[in-house]
């Protein structure tokens, strides 16, 4: 196992501008109005919940997915968060 400062690193430098990138490129396939804005931090919380049952299933239990696997589910469920925080910053302004 590598040591914190090389984890850090290739977060910083690889992973988060991956998982940015996949989040932008998700972005092009809802194109009749974004439903996050219309559902707010509760529809993003459902997201969440789905997402996190079948990253459970696939980490914690070593469940074989046939779809989108551990490392996708991950990277949306940053993108998710993401858009929960800025829902819930929209809701404060309300």
């Amino acid at each position: 196992m590598s040591n914190a400062g090389e984890a850090y690193r290739v977060i910083n430098e690889e992973i988060a501008p991956e998982v940015l990138a996949f989040f932008q490129s998700k972005q092009s396939d809802y194109r009749g109005g974004p439903a996050f804005l219309f559902l707010g931090s509760k529809g993003q919380f459902s997201d969440l919940n789905r997402k996190f049952w079948k990253l459970y299933a696939a980490v914690w239990e070593g469940q074989k997915l046939t779809g989108e696997q551990a490392d996708e589910i991950a990277a949306d469920m940053i993108g998710h968060l993401l858009l929960l925080l800025y829902t819930l910053k929209q809701e404060e302004t309300r």
